[in-house]
C-alpha cells in the first residue's frame, strides 16, 4: 500500500506540473535565443543576421514559436513588422531569463575567449566617448562577449535593482543595501577648460585667469540633465561672492565640440574627456582656475550584490576598472 500511495502521489504531481507548464509544453528551449532576437529586432531578416543564421531557418523557428505561444508574436505593419501585445509582454522576461542562463553557464571559471555573454552597462555620455572605444579594443579578441551600452537617460539604481543592467559607471554614489560600489580614488580627474578660436583667450597668448574664465559665456555639461541643481563650481563661486553666465545647459556631448569651435563660449570637463573632445574638434584646453577649491571628478562602479561573486561579472569589473585607472595620466604606477 505504501508503494501504491507513493506512486499515486507522484503521478498527481507530474500531472499538475504538466498542466501548469502550458503554453510552453513541448517547446524546444533552444528556440529562446531566436525568440529573443526576434523580440529585439522585430524583423526576421535582422534577427537572422544577429544570430548568424539564414532567414528561412529563423522563419521556421518563428513558426514553432507561434505554435507554442498560440500567438503570431510578429505581424505585418506597413512595410515592416511589429510585435503583438504578447510579443511585447515577452521581451523583458525572455531577456532576463536568458541573461540568467548566461550567468549560470559562466558561474564557475570564466574564459572570455570561449564565452558567449552579453553585458549591459550604463556609461554616462561624457565618459563613454573615451571608455567605450577603449573597452571594445581591449576585449576585441573575445568575439562571444558583447555589450549593450545605455546612457544617463536610464535610471541607474532602478536598473541595477531590477536586473536590467549588469554594471553602472558613474560619479554619484548609489546608496542602497543591495548594491556594491567601488570608487577609483587614485584616478581622480581635475577639471579642464575647453574653448575654441572665437574665444578671447585664443589669440591673447595669456593664461586662462580666473577673471577671464568668470567673465566668459559658459556651456555647462549636465549628463543627468539637472540644471536646477547648484554644482560644485557654482557653489565655489558663490562662496567667493562671484557668479558666471551660463548660456546653455547640455545633456549630451556630441554638440559640445562644434558649439565651442563656432562660438566664443567655453566649457569644462574632467581632464581626459576634455583632451579627447579638444583633439577631435581642434579646441584648446587650460587648467580650470578653480581646481584648487573644487574636488576632482571621481568615477565609481556600482553593481548588484547578487552579481558580486559571478566569475563573468568579476571579469567585467576588472576590465572596466583597468580602463578607469588608466584615465588619469598623472597617476603614479
Amino acid at each position: 500500500m505504501g508503494n501504491t500511495a507513493d506512486k499515486t502521489c507522484r503521478v498527481g504531481y507530474v500531472l499538475t506540473m504538466e498542466r501548469d507548464s502550458l503554453p510552453l509544453d513541448g517547446l524546444d528551449l533552444n528556440l529562446l535565443p531566436t525568440l529573443r532576437a526576434l523580440l529585439q529586432e522585430s524583423s526576421v531578416s535582422r534577427a537572422a543576421e544577429l544570430l548568424g543564421q539564414t532567414q528561412p531557418t529563423v522563419s521556421r523557428s518563428l513558426t514553432k514559436l507561434r505554435a507554442a505561444f498560440d500567438d503570431p508574436l510578429l505581424v505585418r505593419a506597413g512595410q515592416g513588422m511589429a510585435l503583438t501585445p504578447m510579443g511585447l509582454a515577452l521581451r523583458v522576461p525572455v531577456e532576463r531569463s536568458l541573461a540568467g542562463i548566461d550567468r549560470l553557464r559562466n558561474s564557475g571559471d570564466f574564459a572570455p575567449e570561449r564565452a558567449r555573454r552579453k553585458f549591459r552597462i550604463i556609461v554616462p555620455d561624457v565618459a563613454g566617448q573615451v571608455l567605450i572605444p577603449k573597452l571594445l579594443m581591449q576585449t576585441q579578441e573575445n568575439r562571444g562577449v558583447t555589450f549593450q551600452i545605455f546612457g544617463s537617460e536610464k535610471d541607474a539604481m532602478r536598473s541595477l535593482l531590477s536586473d536590467d543592467v549588469d554594471l553602472v559607471l558613474g560619479v554619484p554614489i548609489l546608496d542602497h543595501p543591495d548594491l556594491r560600489v567601488k570608487s577609483f580614488n587614485e584616478s581622480a580627474m581635475p577639471m579642464t577648460v575647453l574653448y575654441g578660436p572665437r574665444h578671447p583667450a585664443w589669440n591673447a597668448n595669456s593664461p586662462m585667469t580666473f577673471e577671464l574664465w568668470r567673465d566668459s559665456l559658459h556651456v555647462q555639461v549636465l549628463p543627468g540633465g539637472r540644471p536646477d541643481r547648484l554644482g560644485a563650481v557654482d557653489r565655489a563661486l558663490k562662496a567667493r561672492g562671484h557668479s558666471r553666465t551660463i548660456c546653455m545647459h547640455i545633456s549630451y556631448l556630441a554638440a559640445l565640440g562644434p558649439t565651442l569651435y563656432r562660438t566664443p563660449y567655453l566649457s569644462a570637463l574632467p581632464e581626459p574627456f576634455a583632451n579627447e573632445v579638444a583633439a577631435i574638434h581642434r579646441l584648446r584646453t587650460a587648467p580650470h582656475p578653480l581646481n584648487d577649491v573644487i574636488e576632482p571628478t571621481l568615477l565609481r562602479l556600482s553593481w548588484h550584490q547578487l552579481r558580486h561573486a559571478d566569475a563573468s561579472h568579476r571579469w567585467l569589473r576588472a576590465e572596466v576598472g583597468q580602463l578607469i585607472e588608466e584615465l588619469n595620466p598623472k597617476r603614479v604606477e
